[in-house]
Parts: C-alpha cells; sequence; structure tokens
C-alpha cells in the first residue's frame, strides 16, 4: 500500500526541534510526545500514514500549535511553536509503597500456598496439569493485588481527564488487552482503562461511566465533564 505527505521532511523538521529543546527521545515520550519506537520511526523518515492521535503527540511534545505536526506531515507546512513552551512534564506522584490486603484474599493465598506444598511434597509425579492449576490460581492473586497498585499510580497521576505520559507509558500494555466478562476483577480492570483513555477507551456503558466518575472524584480527582 501506498503512502501520501512528506514522511521525510517531517522527520527532519521534527528532530531538529527535538535537538534544539534538548531532549532525549525518552524525554519527549516523558512530556507527552510519542513513543520512542514513534519517534525513531518518524525521524528515520518511516513514518507513514499516522493517525490524528499521534500527531497530537507531536504537537505537544514538541510544543507546536496544535495541527501544527499534521500540517506539516501533510502539507510540509513548517510546524508554528507556542508562543510560551511548556517545560517539563509534571513530577510523577508516587503511591505507597504497601498494599492493602483484604483478609479473604489473604485466605486465597494461603490456600493456594496449601495446595503447592502438598503437590510439591507429594511422593506421586508431579503432572503439569497440577502445576498449571495452582500457577493460574497465584496469577490471579498477583493481578489482583498489582491492580490495586497501579489503580493508585493512576489515580494519584490523572489531571484534566489524561494520566501523566510516562505512567501511560508504563501501564499501557497492560491495559491494552481485552477484559473478558467472566473475569472476576473485570470492573477494576475497566476502571484503570477509564483513568488512562476516558470513556471511549474502556467502551463504557452510561451507568459504569458515572460510577467510575464518581469513584473518581471520591479519590479527590476533578470531574472530565
Amino acid at each position: 500500500m501506498g503512502t501520501s505527505g512528506h514522511p521525510e521532511f517531517f522527520g527532519q523538521v521534527g528532530q531538529a526541534r527535538r535537538n534544539s529543546l534538548n531532549l532525549s527521545m525518552a524525554e519527549l515520550f516523558d512530556r507527552g510526545g510519542p513513543t520512542v519506537p514513534t519517534t525513531v520511526r518518524a525521524e528515520k523518515g518511516q513514518l507513514l500514514n499516522p493517525k490524528k492521535t499521534t500527531f497530537d503527540k507531536f504537537d505537544r511534545g514538541l510544543d507546536w500549535v496544535e495541527g501544527s505536526a499534521a500540517r506539516l506531515y501533510w502539507d510540509a507546512e513548517l510546524p508554528e511553536p507556542l508562543a510560551t513552551p511548556r517545560g517539563s512534564a509534571r513530577p510523577i506522584r508516587f503511591a505507597e509503597p504497601t498494599v492493602e490486603v483484604p483478609l479473604e484474599r489473604l485466605h486465597t493465598l494461603l490456600d493456594i500456598q496449601r495446595d503447592l506444598n502438598e503437590v510439591v511434597l507429594s511422593d506421586d509425579p508431579i503432572s503439569s496439569e497440577q502445576v498449571r492449576a495452582v500457577a493460574a490460581r497465584l496469577d490471579q492473586e498477583v493481578s489482583f493485588l498489582f491492580g490495586r497498585w497501579a489503580t493508585d499510580m493512576l489515580e494519584r497521576n490523572r489531571t484534566e481527564g489524561h494520566v501523566h505520559p510516562g505512567i501511560e507509558g508504563i501501564f499501557a500494555e497492560a491495559l491494552s488487552g481485552p477484559v473478558s466478562a467472566d473475569d472476576p476483577n473485570a470492573e477494576e480492570r475497566l476502571y484503570r482503562r477509564w483513568l488512562v483513555g476516558g470513556r471511549s477507551a474502556a467502551d463504557l456503558d452510561e451507568d459504569l461511566y458515572r460510577r467510575f466518575e464518581q469513584r473518581y472524584q471520591q479519590r479527590g480527582g476533578e470531574d472530565d465533564r
């Protein structure tokens, strides 16, 4: 499939702008710009038919007026810098170093520990099915505990409907997978997805959207509307 636009010119101008701001590719990402792999492709002239969201990230990271990156790519129009550069990204606010474990979850972990010991200490041969069954239960509990910490981090670092870009980058892959309706942690996973990308990213119905919005406001967050 062919492409249009001016990817090579876009890459040259973008790289020159990044260098003039004295930013590494990682620092560009930290201030709301594209991911490092996307920047690498762009500066090599290999960014083909990018989405509007990608252009928005270049505008944000390179301190360009909104729409500048798109005009540069499609029309070879030199970008307009912001009159007042944004400066560095806001600092990341870290969650507490401990995670509260509900009593029922602790009981479940103890059950898993007991079952694992029974398998290991048994004189009978250990089957792969036994190991997979225990591992699946352990994965679910670890995922729940990690999810609690992740939710706290996302809530602390969300402002104006957006999560700190550095935090978004850390959790992007984990949040991108499908959420199964029979997943016992489905609502928590959808809440984290909403924290990062809003209602459209999580594909929420009205009731769940309002519930998430209320929950976030109770944590001290602002109304998205």
